[in-house]
């Protein structure tokens, strides 16, 4: 296992990520990496002064220690083990009151149609279904890009900030809700990559009249501005429009090429 723990500002609370499995270990370390790029984008001295990043063993213990932690938990579903293990520390984390997400990257399309439930108490993690369909390259580079920007729209501010509770009325929950990561193609106009992003989506078996929850994380490149970002949400949005809930944050990435999306349909 792996686990890297960021600082809130608030004493007792953290954001964490943990690996299981050599996947979901790689893509954990990748992915508190990446938010730490994020964050220190907005405000270059928020890490060194709030002590920093912890990594390893000190990490996870000091999550579980902690009054409240926001934790995304990342594996592989073909690990079977590294599974287990995730949902165990899920449900762990949950039971004492923690906002916790277990995101399992898998190739099946089968199980990835979203399919209606209704917000619960925390004592029962998030489950994500993260497809992988192209597993020549390793799955741990989309599952570090997918938790990556679920952790960092909580941890960093943005150009849209959310908070816990945003996120947990958007995926929070017994049942599994379907994450889809993204990538805009370089010079890929706005709107034509929204609907690039929706057909990701569909490919999968998602279909927008059976979401009643919509969650939208953004990774921003140079140039994009506010313009940018709501004509990819309406173009994302207008497809749920049967949705309850749609909720979207934002953050920039200074050394991004093209933006990219996750779309978490439950």
């Amino acid at each position: 296992m792996h686990a890297s723990c960021l600082p809130t500002g608030f004493p007792g609370s953290a954001h964490a990520v943990f690996g299981f499995g050599a996947a979901g270990a790689a893509a954990a370390e990748a992915a508190a990496a990446a938010c730490c790029s994020f964050c220190n984008h907005e405000d270059p001295e928020w890490l060194a002064a709030l002590g920093g990043m912890q990594s390893g063993s000190d990490a996870a213990d000091t999550v579980l220690a902690s009054e409240w932690s926001f934790s995304v938990l990342c594996c592989d579903g073909a690990d079977r083990e590294a599974l287990s293990r995730a949902e165990a520390i899920a449900c762990e984390l949950a039971r004492h009151g923690h906002v916790a997400i277990v995101i399992e990257a898998g190739p099946s399309a089968a199980p990835m149609i979203a399919s209606t439930q209704t917000a619960h108490g925390r004592d029962h993690p998030a489950h994500l279904l993260l497809p992988v369909r192209d597993r020549l390259g390793g799955i741990a580079p989309t599952l570090a890009a997918a938790a990556a920007t679920l952790l960092s729209s909580v941890a960093c501010r943005g150009i849209v900030g959310v908070d816990a509770s945003d996120i947990w009325s958007a995926i929070g929950g017994p049942g599994r809700g379907v994450a889809v990561h993204a990538v805009a193609e370089r010079g890929q106009e706005v709107e034509a990559f929204g609907r690039s992003a929706l057909a990701a989506a569909y490919k999968v078996g998602v279909r927008p009249s059976s979401v009643r929850r919509l969650l939208i994380n953004a990774v921003l490149p140079p140039g994009w501005r506010l313009r940018e970002l709501d004509q990819l949400a309406t173009t994302v949005s207008d497809a749920f429009d049967g949705a309850d809930t749609a909720i979207m944050s934002a953050v920039y990435d200074p050394t991004a090429e093209t933006a990219s999306v996750l779309l978490v349909c439950s």
